[in-house]
């Protein structure tokens, strides 16, 4: 009988750790709040104030015609009635009187809207 001697090849998997340092530049904005107080000496007083009225020359805007249609559609106009008085003045020569004669001479007048 012969012995074969068979090499097994055994894989062991060894837990490795790799470390990369990299120089990144953060953007940083800092804030800063300062209340500085400044001292007054004595008292203070106010100020003038004037008001000038400057006149400018007068513009004048011309805009085109604007040109409106309306069709309006409801009841008539009521008939209106009125009454007129006519005055004749007669005139005398050779004397400085005029005399006016009022006559009346009723007049009607109805108007209603077109349809």
């Amino acid at each position: 009988e012969k012995i074969v001697d068979v090499p097994v090849v055994k894989q062991i998997e060894v837990p490795q750790i790799q470390t990369i340092e990299k120089i990144v530049e953060v953007p940083f904005v800092q804030v800063v709040e300062k209340v500085v107080e400044v001292p007054q000496i004595g008292s203070t007083t106010a100020g003038t104030q004037r008001q000038v009225q400057v006149p400018l020359e007068t513009q004048r805007e011309e805009h085109p015609a604007q040109v409106v249609q309306q069709m309006l559609v409801g009841p008539d106009h009521p008939a209106e009635f009125q009454a007129f008085q006519q005055f004749q003045q007669q005139t005398v020569y050779g004397s400085s009187v005029a005399e006016a004669a009022p006559t009346t001479a009723p007049m009607t007048f109805a108007t209603t809207a077109p349809t």
